[in-house]
């Protein structure tokens, strides 16, 4: 996602780019907040019929 999305989003926010202590330089990115968790639409093993 690209900065200016993730900043007008409400479910995420951007981190700046910074250097790694092993010297590597990290980019900034967009990072999800954390709450409740998305429904997977996978079904539950208790679903299948046996």
């Amino acid at each position: 996602m690209e900065k200016s999305d993730c900043t007008a989003s409400n479910s995420c926010r951007w981190v700046k780019g910074y250097e790694r202590t092993d010297g590597k330089t990290v980019a900034g990115y967009c990072r999800k907040l954390p709450g409740k968790a998305m429904q997977s639409t996978r079904k539950d093993a208790s679903d299948k019929k046996g």
